[in-house]
């Protein structure tokens, strides 16, 4: 089929069109287009949206303290961080404590580390944590004796058995954070020194460990506050983004069940948002009117927030989640992308 003069001329017209207005939603810079990883979503960032079952373990700080958000201790604070940015989480132990939906938790008020230790052996079999928390020895040196000559090496027990008998485990360990009392936080840079070294000889063989700083990260009057587990709860982040970026965090092993989660303000905000705004993205006239003016949907908008699966079973397959919200992808979006595509095949026809 052959094309008069007028055809080409609207050929050209439409196309010339079409490109002025996709040009100024395009970026002119390819680089740019790039994901940064500095910004990418969390769960890009922590094994590939992996399932974490979760395994804290530790004395008071770890179970958390008697009222109020610090019954959860840094818990709740890590386990959104993980959560809402892609990763299935479930939090395991043989204890609850706290106000939080998923409140599972090995944590032990008052136990030594050898105490702890008979702890661990029962709690990991028995959950498979493909990740252990571990943050103890404040009550070695709280202690009237001070001797904490074998904490070093029952700690070393402890990383041994965890691996043997969960094989997809990685050990986060923490030092002990700061007590205030000269003579007690004396006897707390013995343990973290040993802490330090053992993490040191253990990850030279190429053992799954990794140490996280709660001695300087924390100052002696956060220990125990809401601020102080909040900051807890990033020093862990930490520690579990070195351990992704080792290729350490995998599947955990067996089936596993996402935890419950815990409503946060936003979701009850809303739970009770108007009418109009609940159908706002739901394709009509208002989601066009935004993309013009805005340059964006509400599914360019979820790119900023997690990538998490439908199911705890798509959570732990870690995919790449290309076509997920919050993957990263670069969306030119609009409705005018919509008009190109459409008019693709008008053209060809013309043609």
């Amino acid at each position: 089929m052959r094309t008069n003069h007028a055809d080409n001329n609207f050929l050209t017209k439409l196309s010339i069109a079409l490109f002025k207005r996709l040009k100024p939603k395009l970026n002119s810079n390819p680089a740019d287009a790039l994901p940064n990883p500095a910004t990418a979503p969390l769960a890009k960032r922590v094994g590939g949206d992996v399932a974490l079952r979760i395994l804290p373990l530790g004395d008071a700080l770890t179970y958390g303290g008697d009222s109020g958000s610090g019954s959860n201790s840094y818990r709740l604070a890590l386990r959104d961080i993980l959560a809402t940015d892609g990763n299935p989480v479930d939090m395991v132990g043989s204890q609850k404590a706290g106000s939080m939906a998923d409140s599972d938790v090995e944590g032990w008020p008052g136990l030594t580390v050898s105490e702890l230790s008979g702890k661990a052996k029962a709690a990991v079999p028995e959950y498979l944590p493909n990740l252990v928390l571990i943050n103890a020895g404040t009550a070695d040196c709280e202690g009237a004796s001070k001797d904490v000559s074998g904490v070093k090496d029952t700690m070393l027990e402890i990383l041994q058995f965890t691996w043997k008998n969960s094989i997809k485990s990685t050990i986060i360990l923490s030092t002990v954070p700061p007590s205030g009392d000269a003579e007690t936080d004396k006897c707390i840079e013995e343990v973290n020194s040993g802490y330090r070294s053992l993490v040191a000889e253990q990850q030279a063989i190429s053992k799954k460990v990794v140490l996280v700083d709660f001695s300087s990260g924390l100052a002696q009057q956060e220990v125990g506050t809401d601020d102080g587990y909040k900051k807890m709860a990033d020093i862990w982040f930490g520690g579990i983004k070195d351990a992704a970026s080792r290729g350490w965090v995998e599947k955990p092993e067996g089936q596993f069940t996402e935890g419950p989660s815990t409503p946060t303000s936003k979701d009850k905000v809303s739970e009770t948002a108007s009418p109009a705004s609940s159908t706002s993205g739901a394709g009509g006239k208002e989601e066009d009117e935004a993309d013009e003016t805005s340059g964006g949907s509400s599914e360019e908008n979820a790119g900023s927030g997690g990538s998490g699966g439908t199911s705890p079973a798509e959570g732990s397959s870690g995919g790449d989640g290309g076509s997920k919200p919050g993957s990263g992808g670069v969306r030119v979006g609009g409705s005018w992308l919509w008009a190109a595509c459409l008019a693709m095949p008008v053209a060809i026809a013309m043609a």
